[in-house]
């Protein structure tokens, strides 16, 4: 069963209940096309909610919100905030609440890559 806009609304985001049901749907199809339902299983339904609650929340975040403070100085004031917009939704994951639960479902699904043998950047050979 594919993951609807209803749900989102519903049950991840209640925020976006005024969205159409078609860009929310939009922001699905996008969500969609980064997961492998092979890999996610039975939660790959709710990762892609979350990725897509996620997309959303960075993409409709106010005006206002320029990003996080990455550099302040007192004297004659100076502050510097990121650029959120030249980020992909991999790197902005951590900011939202929803991108955060999906790293944390995509923890339990997807396995790393090590190199056995290979620990702490010395060989235990």
């Amino acid at each position: 069963m594919a993951a609807t806009p209803t749900q989102l609304k519903e049950s991840i985001a209640p925020e976006f209940a005024t969205k159409d049901d078609s860009v929310v749907q939009v922001f699905l199809d996008r969500a969609a096309l980064y997961l492998s339902e092979s890999v996610f299983g039975t939660l790959y339904d709710t990762a892609v909610l979350y990725l897509a609650a996620h997309m959303m929340t960075i993409t409709f975040r106010g005006s206002g919100d320029a990003g996080k403070i990455v550099k302040k100085k007192v004297g004659d004031i100076e502050v510097q905030y990121s650029n959120n917009s030249a980020k992909g939704a991999a790197e902005t994951l951590s900011e939202t609440s929803y991108g955060r639960e999906f790293m944390r479902i995509r923890r339990t699904k997807v396995i790393g890559v090590t190199a056995q043998g290979y620990t702490s950047g010395r060989s235990t050979i």
